[in-house]
């Protein structure tokens, strides 16, 4: 048929024209497909000159460079939104933000904003003192308004600035809403943050304030979010507090707060202790952590256990997750308070950077958890911690008496009597020793 048409005399030289219409639907659809890859080819193209021209920070960032190493990479970043998702915006001097490189970052901004669908944004901005300097009043850096106007897909943001208020992200006079965020992180709280996800963020679940001392001026403002975030179970905040603010210690109130972790100072500030401000009464997990500014070995006992066993007493939670890292409290402490813990599940102790004669984990503690033995630290033989049934222990001593571990196992793992200890099939209560 093609040879048909070659000749000079050409379509006439086929009688029947239905015949050639096959193939010229073949030579348009062809038509079309190499058009098509000519629109790809100088897409490519545009995109990879942009990449280019476009500052190193951007372009090693993963995401984009995955998609610059080939085609077939391309195809499969594209096909991945979440790792579109994770933008990180940091602005640390006024030279760089003044920099032609702001067209640059907005438009590959817009590339993640685009590629990241449908997923949520995990946000994190980071402004440096003096960085912003140069913007008017009233009005914001160009790339914070381009975050600023996805604030209904934030899933997770953290912001860290000290001198600047969140007025440096919203400086308009509509309040931004935030329907997806589910985890929140400011370090360096100040006053007048937290009102601005009030109201605004109902599917609030996690809130981190690392770095702010509590509480400052913003006892007020916690417990409005307390009061309107429903799903807000998860906070973590550091253990000092402010005395410079002479508030009456009014706990915080909350009945759906069921983890909190407290980052500790270890023996720095005596009676200075955020556990004055809360009350906690559906609390089941309970982390105490070294804070971010936690120094070397600590060399004496921690200073504000009696402001913390208030805090237990007075909020009245069944606790069920105990966990204690780098804290130089006293054995006979920890057994006191284990005693007022009664339905604990699990605990963890770890005793890095805590001298070992101020270490928490002594054979005396050991002895104190024996299910039907007395010890020096607990006078009747009455079991600590019944329900107990996940144990760990980190310890950083070079030598430890290992047979009263075992012992104290043996007897917790059994209901029987203590002949029945070598009976490995009747282990019910401690199910779990690391």
């Amino acid at each position: 048929m093609l040879e048909k048409l070659r000749w000079e005399s050409g379509p006439a030289s086929i009688p029947n024209a239905e015949d050639i219409l096959p193939l010229i639907q073949n030579a348009q659809r062809e038509l079309e497909d190499c058009e098509k890859r000519i629109k790809d080819l100088e897409s490519r193209r545009q995109s990879l000159r942009g990449h280019a021209k476009s500052p190193a920070a951007i372009r090693n960032i993963p995401a984009l460079a995955l998609s610059s190493v080939c085609s077939r990479w391309r195809r499969t970043g594209l096909s991945m939104p979440r790792i579109w998702s994770r933008i990180s915006v940091e602005c640390d001097s006024q030279e760089d933000i003044q920099t032609s490189g702001d067209e640059q970052l907005i438009l590959s901004l817009n590339h993640f904003f685009t590629r990241s669908l449908p997923c949520s944004l995990d946000l994190t901005v980071h402004i440096e003192e003096d960085a912003l300097v140069h913007v008017p009043p009233h009005e914001t850096y160009p790339v914070l308004t381009s975050l600023a106007g996805h604030t209904r897909r934030w899933g997770s943001f953290t912001y860290c600035s000290e001198e600047y208020n969140l007025y440096a992200l919203f400086p308009g006079p509509v309040t931004p809403k935030f329907p997806l965020l589910e985890d929140l992180e400011i370090i360096h709280l100040g006053p007048n943050r937290l009102p601005w996800f009030t109201d605004m963020a109902p599917n609030l679940k996690s809130l981190r304030l690392p770095g702010s001392v509590f509480p400052g001026a913003i006892q007020s403002d916690l417990q409005a979010l307390f009061d309107a975030s429903p799903n807000l179970t998860l906070l973590k905040i550091e253990e000092v507090y402010n005395s410079r603010w002479g508030q009456v210690p009014i706990p915080v109130t909350s009945s759906l707060l069921k983890t909190l972790c407290i980052w500790h100072s270890g023996n720095a500030y005596a009676n200075y202790s955020s556990f004055k401000f809360f009350n906690l009464s559906s609390l089941q997990t309970l982390h105490l952590e070294p804070s971010h500014h936690f120094g070397s070995l600590h060399t004496s006992s921690w200073v504000n256990f009696d402001p913390f066993m208030a805090f237990l007493q007075r909020s009245s939670f069944s606790l069920t997750t105990l966990y204690i890292q780098s804290l130089a409290l006293s054995d006979s402490n920890l057994v006191h308070l284990l005693i007022h813990v009664p339905t604990l599940l699990q605990l963890t102790l770890i005793d890095a950077n805590v001298p070992t004669e101020y270490s928490p984990i002594t054979w005396q503690l050991i002895e104190s958890l024996h299910a039907y033995r007395a010890s020096p630290l607990r006078q009747q033989a009455l079991p600590i911690v019944p329900r107990l049934h996940s144990l760990t222990l980190n310890i950083g001593a070079r030598t430890f008496e290992d047979g009263v571990v075992v012992d104290m196992v043996r007897s917790r793992g059994f209901r029987e009597t203590p002949s029945l200890a070598g009976d490995l099939d009747r282990w019910t209560v401690c199910r779990n020793l690391q």
